[in-house]
This record gives structure tokens, sequence and C-alpha cells, in this order.
């Protein structure tokens, strides 16, 4: 494998100095050195964009500062604290693992292999987390980094292929320097987030340019080759939106889903159901992960509200629905109602 020299290394971690972006995450740690901060922003950013992250994560550190207080949040809170960022699991995890070093009256982990211990931390968060806030020598693999390697490596191979994705996290651990080895981290991910990007590279600007295969032979657009994209599976969704009319209020059912519930398990939201219902009488579409969902919308009006359901005001509705598919749900309804 091709090692970066010690040279490029000094050079990409002073270009990181000068150009580091202000995240907030970054600005907190820098002044309280809490890895509270650090772990909550490890993950607001899986599979999310930055640019949405950042004024939901300074929202719910407004909310939560502490370990203390996500501990003691109630669900409605913290359902209203990250709505928009999708896969909500990740946060009822996160809660779920603050009570409980919350009530045993422990500190928060400070290695990698505790940190695994951690509900909804895996070998990722534990690294990022134990090398930024404990200098723990574990080096991070993202898809930045992976498309870092196969530019390096001349590598024209799908980024997400399982052969690429374990040499590329063996690379990373390699080129590890002795000292400061959450600053390489970050150093390496904003390289692929700034220069190393995956449609325009600015080679001309990359700190680490001397060594990259791809470069010298004016190979960057095919390392790493386009990720094999799963085909998706089609789903058809029939959701039931109830009204219940009373003079001129008028009040929507949500029910909160089981944990057994095929998607967005445990979350308030319409009662679903999958159907074997024709993909030509959709009147939404949504994704959920490898699934295309084809959705359609009952409506039933009655008299009085069920048990068993959570009514609330039509007015109020948008600010109580936390997913996009029920927001979809919602608007296909008003086009019928």
């Amino acid at each position: 494998m091709i090692q970066i020299e010690p040279s490029s290394k000094r050079s990409l971690l002073s270009w990181f100095q000068k150009n580091r972006a202000p995240h907030p995450w970054r600005k907190l740690w820098a002044k309280s050195k809490d890895p509270y901060v650090v772990w909550v922003s490890e993950i607001m950013l899986q599979q999310t964009r930055i640019e949405a992250v950042t004024p939901k994560y300074i929202h719910f550190l407004k909310k939560f500062p502490t370990i203390a207080a996500l501990a003691k949040s109630k669900e409605s809170d913290l359902r209203e604290a990250v709505s928009g960022l999708g896969y909500y699991r990740r946060f009822k995890w996160m809660t779920e693992a603050a009570k409980s070093l919350h009530e045993m009256d422990k500190e928060f982990p400070r290695t990698f292999e505790d940190l695994l211990n951690v509900k909804g931390i895996g070998n990722y968060t534990a690294s990022a987390i134990s090398s930024i806030c404990f200098n723990e020598q574990r080096a991070v693999c993202d898809g930045n980094i992976e498309r870092i390697y196969c530019r390096i490596h001349n590598i024209q191979k799908p980024s997400n292929d399982s052969s690429v994705k374990s040499e590329a996290a063996q690379w990373a651990t390699a080129q590890l320097p002795s000292t400061k080895p959450g600053a390489w981290n970050e150093a390496m991910m904003e390289l692929g987030q700034k220069i190393c990007t995956p449609t325009s590279p600015d080679c001309q600007n990359c700190p680490i340019a001397i060594p990259c295969s791809a470069r010298k032979t004016n190979t960057q657009h095919l390392a790493p080759a386009k990720k094999v994209k799963p085909t998706k599976k089609h789903i058809a969704l029939k959701a039931h939106v109830l009204i219940s009319q009373v003079g001129k209020q008028m009040k929507i059912g949500l029910i909160k889903r089981s944990e057994k519930h095929r998607f967005l398990r445990d979350m308030v939201g319409f009662d679903f159901e999958i159907t074997d219902a024709d993909p030509a009488t959709a009147k939404f579409k949504h994704t959920i992960t490898n699934h295309l969902i084809l959705g359609s919308v009952v409506i039933k009006k009655i008299k009085n509200p069920r048990k068993g359901f959570t009514w609330v005001d039509s007015r109020l509705l948008k600010k109580a629905l936390h997913s996009s598919l029920d927001k979809k749900i919602w608007t296909a309804a008003l086009q019928v109602l």
C-alpha cells in the first residue's frame, strides 16, 4: 500500500488548521472538553448531511446541554428536537444510553472498547470519539477516506465494495501519525469534503497529492467507480387517515406504531398497512433505505374520537408529524379532503 510521507502529513495537518470548518461541535469541544458534545454530533451526522445537522445540533444542545438533561428528556421533546433528521432509532438509543450512564453515575467511556458497549455506538463512532476526545490511536474510515484511498491507489472499483472497504480501513490505520490522531482523522475527512470531492477534486490544492496515482494518470473520475446501488424493493402502502369533526374543529387521529411495525417503529403518526395495491394508484412515493414506497390514502370520517389514538387539531398537525413519510401522507390526504 502507498504510504503518505511525513512531510505530506505535516502539510495536511497544516492545511486543516488553516481551513477547518467552524462546525459548532468543534467550537463546543474546544471550549468545554465534554465528550458529550462530540457524541451528539457523531450520532447526528450518521447518514445525514452536515448542512441539515448544523441547525438541529445547536437546537438540540440548547434543549439537552448535558447527559443528565438528555437522560431526563421527554420523548415528545426529543422527537421535536430531531424532527427531520430521520433514523429516529439512533436518538432513542442515545437517550437510553444517557439514562444508563446517568442512573449508574458513570463517567463517559474513555476508550474505544468501552465505547462499543454504549448502545448505538459502532466502530466508526467509537473511533471518532476515542481519537478526538481521548487521543486514542484509532483511525476512522468513512466514505471520504475510502474515496481518498481509491484515488491514491487508482482503484477503479466501487468504494462500497467489501474488499475496498476492508483495505481502506487497514490503510487508514497505517497512516495514523503517532500524535494527535483525532486531528488527523478530522483532517482526512475534511480533505474528502473540500478537496478530494466525488466529482470535482481540487488536485492543485491537495496537500497529499504527491503519492496520488489517479492524479498522475488523470483518472480521478474513474477512481473510485460509481457505487453499486441495491435494487429498490417496491412496497405498496395504504395509509388510514381518521378524522373527527366536531363543529368547525377537525381533529386527526394518530397512533403510536409498535416495535413490530415494518417502518417507522415506535413512532407516533398515521396508521398504515402494507398491501398488494396496484402501483398505478399511488398518490405519493417515498424512499426508506432500499424500499420505494408507493402510497395511497384512505380517509375515514368518524363522529367520536376512538380510544388508542392521539387526536390532534388539524391546524397543529404539521408540528405533530416528525417523519417525512407521515407528512407526505397528510399532504396526499389534503388533496382529497
